[in-house]
């Protein structure tokens, strides 16, 4: 008897920390949807950085492309998304040729201000001198954690 009184708490103990973890372990899974929610506090705005692929296949779908961001930028509501631009490092003049990407515009509030200064920003890319010469995936995504974490720029340092 006294054994399975030992089991039977044991049992218990876990089954009472399971179910008090289960709210903890739920959260990661629903992280994202305050980007989805209602109105967020403007303290805490969700942040979204896009990641524009300016490749060598860029050419045949620039104007598309540019419009389309132009026009999703200047839909969304003021003052609900902390909005940034990264590009893939490019192969135009005046660029260092370093691999990897940068941010060209910094996460900030998306208020009317920064939507129209978005906008120019796209509005004036070259598709000839902004384009990339390779898409490095792996390391563009390590200067975006880089980016969010305070850490220095490593591969699109000089752009």
């Amino acid at each position: 008897m006294h054994v399975s009184f030992r089991r039977l708490a044991a049992a218990f103990l876990v089954l009472a920390n399971a179910i008090g973890l289960a709210p903890t372990a739920h959260a990661q899974y629903s992280s994202d949807i305050d980007i989805y929610s209602g109105a967020p506090a403007s303290t805490d705005l969700p942040n979204v950085l896009i990641i524009l692929d300016n490749t060598a296949n860029w050419n045949s779908a620039f104007t598309n492309e540019i419009a389309a961001l132009r026009s999703a930028f200047g839909g969304l509501q003021p003052d609900r998304f902390k909005v940034g631009l990264m590009m893939f490092t490019e192969s135009g003049g005046g660029n260092s040729n370093d691999e990897g990407g940068y941010v060209r515009a910094g996460i900030r509030t998306l208020n009317a201000d920064y939507q129209g200064k978005l906008g120019a920003m796209l509005g004036s890319l070259d598709k000839l001198s902004d384009k990339g010469n390779k898409a490095l995936v792996g390391i563009t995504m390590e200067e975006a954690y880089y980016y969010f974490a305070g850490k220095p720029a490593v591969g699109g340092a000089n752009n």
